[in-house]
């Protein structure tokens, strides 16, 4: 016995009668979403259905504040709501939508000077291997340098989006939240293209309750973000780089975006996520000359070296950095600057012997690594200090005047060393 009637006239009726609802329906939510895309601009791509829900404060660790509960300066602006507040006032800069994350949220970028004509004919890989950049870009003398400030990929790291909000405001109105003026900064500022991405991971910072950490423990900022493994033990750096992207999960942390996966560290030759696509292919089309990514930690503030990097940009950023330290060392604060690497030991003399393998694991080439392979540009990484218990003690005043004074002294030197490329 047939028992779905589809073998019968009458079967088969009902059959196209439903059809015929089911269509129906179908091109009423096709419409539906397609208005809704229109206004949000663009579909928001849904996080993925195995990632667990699960709410802060469920596996936190004891004492684990789950809302704000410190005090924190009028000047101090480092979520979400601020940077769409802050974007609201930005008539001088060109506000952009650079892509919806993996959560659906939305990846902004606001720049300003105007636009370069690229005269491009190459991708930079391409150009690099005739041994030609301006193949890539013609750069002739006299073209401006293009910056690229990019707020923090890890949504705990909220101290970056504190400082560029403090730049921007600056630029719109003449004077940082705390109503100081930067001269020397501004008139850096001028002379150069500058892009700035308020916050690289919208998903993660959205994950975050906090705004601040002084006074927190490591493992509040751990807890925020890291996040926990399914059994509630908090994941630990470097661990937490062994899985990419991450599924075991109790609580996602800020350093993720919806799908799990830390933008420091995408799969740079696969299949990337819309964020980090979409920040590459920003430093790409504008050439970037030069380039800070913001991040945070306990310790004491710190310039990185980006690995991967040819010579002349490796040394450039040491300069910067050099720079950087001297700064720093006025207002009683120590950075360390880049080191410049020993000259590489020289070949056994027997030929035939084999060469030992480094004990060491191998640089990563990570966001800041494929800024440069895309752009040229010089890249650095510059760690605030977050200001948690038990580690390096500091003020929100002191974060945002220190970084104050690297934007000051990128710029700087960005507008006195612009780079040159001519076919």
């Amino acid at each position: 016995m047939n028992s779905t009637g589809s073998s019968s006239p009458q079967g088969t009726g009902r059959f196209r009668a439903a059809g015929f609802v089911l269509g129906f329906a179908a091109v009423g939510l096709t419409l539906a979403y397609s208005a809704f895309a229109q206004q949000t601009g663009g579909a928001p791509t849904p996080p993925p259905t195995s990632r667990p829900t699960t709410q802060p404060g469920k596996f936190a660790p004891p004492g684990t504040p789950l809302t704000e509960t410190k005090p924190l300066p009028a000047f101090w602006k480092s979520s979400l709501d601020d940077i769409d507040q802050c974007l609201t006032q930005a008539h001088k800069g060109k506000v952009e939508l650079l892509c919806r994350s993996a959560g659906g949220r939305k990846l902004y970028v606001v720049s300003y000077g105007p636009p370069r004509n690229l005269d491009s004919q190459a991708n930079y890989n391409s150009a690099c291997g005739g041994g030609n950049p301006a193949w890539y870009v013609h750069k002739p003398a006299g073209t401006p340098p293009t910056v690229l400030l990019l707020g923090p990929v890890h949504g705990q790291e909220v101290e970056g989006i504190a400082g560029l909000m403090n730049l921007l405001h600056l630029v719109e109105t003449g004077a940082d939240l705390r109503g100081k003026s930067y001269p020397k900064l501004m008139e850096s500022f001028l002379r150069c293209r500058v892009l700035i991405v308020p916050s690289g991971n919208p998903d993660g910072r959205s994950r975050v309750p906090l705004n601040g950490f002084i006074g927190e423990s490591i493992d509040t900022n751990s807890y925020y973000g890291m996040g926990t493994n399914a059994a509630g033990k908090l994941w630990q750096w470097p661990q937490v780089k062994g899985h990419q992207p991450l599924t075991d999960v109790g609580y996602l942390g800020g350093y993720f975006n919806d799908a799990g996966v830390n933008l420091m560290h995408d799969d740079w030759f696969g299949r990337m996520t819309s964020e980090t696509q979409a920040i590459l292919d920003l430093a790409k089309r504008e050439a970037i000359d030069y380039g800070v990514s913001l991040h945070s930690h306990g310790a004491n503030p710190q310039f990185m070296q980006t690995d991967y990097m040819d010579p002349g940009c490796q040394e450039k950023a040491i300069v910067i950095s050099e720079r950087l330290s001297q700064r720093f060392a006025a207002v009683n604060e120590r950075v360390n600057p880049i080191r410049r690497e020993a000259p590489a030991a020289p070949a056994p003399a027997n030929n035939n012997r084999p060469r030992r393998h480094r004990p060491e694991a191998p640089a990563a080439f990570n966001l800041c690594s494929a800024l440069h392979h895309v752009s040229g540009g010089t890249i650095v990484l510059y760690e605030n200090s977050c200001g948690v218990t038990g580690y390096h003690q500091t003020t929100y005043d002191q974060i945002l005047d220190l970084q104050m004074v690297l934007f000051e002294e990128l710029l700087g030197y960005a507008a006195d060393n612009p780079v040159v490329w001519e076919r």
